[in-house]
């Protein structure tokens, strides 16, 4: 979904023509006999050299020269904070562009009238409305 502003959403689909391949990652595996390693990590108190449990382990943020503690539930809430999609903010004008600003490779978008309906008009409109102000 796509907000233009709090009562106005239009369903966008976003597809990409090509992506750069990447490696993938190497399986280490057992010599003797051939199966697929389970690599696990372990977490050790520097002080006493103890193994530390999930529950043992905190995150902090530096505020002010002390650590604040975070609890995970406050990372989730940071981290899902609104609904999923895009909102419109504002537009700058295509002299402010740079070439390095694309710094992945370019999606086109789509507007999805099965989601939203009068898709299709709304970006017809905000793509002529772009052009004109360039």
């Amino acid at each position: 979904m796509f907000s233009l502003s709090p009562n106005s959403q239009i369903g966008l689909q976003f597809y990409t023509m090509m992506m750069p391949v990447k490696k993938p990652n190497a399986n280490k595996v057992h010599a003797e006999n051939n199966k697929i390693c389970k690599s696990t990590a372990t977490w050790v108190c520097q002080d006493t050299g103890s193994k530390l449990y999930k529950d043992q382990i905190g995150t902090f943020f530096p505020v002010g020269g002390e650590k604040v503690m975070i609890t995970p539930e406050d990372v989730k809430s940071i981290k899902f904070f609104d609904n999923p999609g895009m909102k419109l903010m504002g537009f700058k004008p295509r002299s402010d562009l740079k070439i390095f600003h694309n710094i992945k490779h370019s999606y086109f978008i789509y507007p999805d009238e099965k989601r939203v309906t009068g898709s299709s008009q709304v970006t017809d409109a905000l793509i002529k409305e772009m052009i004109l102000k360039e």
